[in-house]
């Protein structure tokens, strides 16, 4: 069962449920929320969501109870399997100013704790990334060290944001993908190179989202701070 915790809108929370068990009152969503996931939700707020989402749960009267199921669509949306072609975007090297505008925009909006996994790491990088109004955390492999990358990295830190970047061993990384705190961005290129070819953004679906969040945090564990702390100096 998908872990109604793993998302922040009622209807998902409650299409978790459904996915699980079928004709259910609102109130039998709600408590199996409480009970079972920790996740309180008013079974009111839940039959607003239900008669707002109609393409994605059924109703049918019984014993003079309205009780509901998940419909294909419902399913879909809560197992990430059905990609809504809005939420693709193709990057056209020939609309590269355009692009960068939309990716720019994206970042900007993000929320909590963003995170980056991305094999390389350039002051081209960061750039994209000075959008950002959140603390980052960068994983990384191959990093392009220079002053002006340096630079970079210091700049970011403002008031309320930070940037830290850790270094992974070689051929642990290969997708590019941010995650915040209530989404997932997919790109079909490393920030460094975003705009110069053909490629795609995508907006992954919350199972994704948790899938990736979790391997993120394991290799963020197993990373090495860069850049590296500089030894004390010897004492004379």
């Amino acid at each position: 069962m998908t872990d109604p915790k793993n998302f922040s809108e009622p209807i998902d929370q409650a299409l978790c449920i459904l996915h699980a068990e079928s004709m259910l009152t609102p109130a039998e969503v709600s408590k199996k929320l409480l009970d079972n996931h920790g996740v309180s939700l008013h079974w009111r707020t839940i039959v607003t969501a239900f008669n707002k989402s109609k393409s994605l749960v059924t109703r049918r009267k019984k014993n003079h109870k309205f009780r509901y199921s998940i419909l294909a669509e419902g399913r879909d949306r809560i197992n990430g399997a059905a990609v809504d072609p809005t939420q693709i975007s193709f990057v056209d090297p020939t609309k590269a100013v355009q692009n960068v505008v939309t990716l720019h925009d994206t970042l900007s909006g993000m929320s909590g704790r963003v995170r980056v996994c991305d094999p390389y790491l350039d002051a081209t990088s960061i750039e994209h990334l000075d959008s950002c109004v959140s603390d980052v955390q960068y994983l990384t492999h191959n990093i392009s060290d220079s002053g002006r990358l340096r630079q970079l990295l210091t700049a970011y830190k403002k008031p309320g944001r930070s940037i830290e970047v850790r270094k992974i061993g070689k051929n642990v990384l290969h997708d590019r993908y941010v995650i915040d705190k209530n989404s997932m961005l997919i790109l079909g290129t490393s920030l460094n190179g975003f705009g110069k070819k053909h490629s795609f953004m995508i907006r992954g679906g919350q199972d994704i989202r948790a899938t990736m969040l979790k391997a993120f945090d394991e290799h963020w564990n197993k990373a090495k701070p860069w850049p590296p702390a500089t030894p004390p100096s010897a004492q004379p």
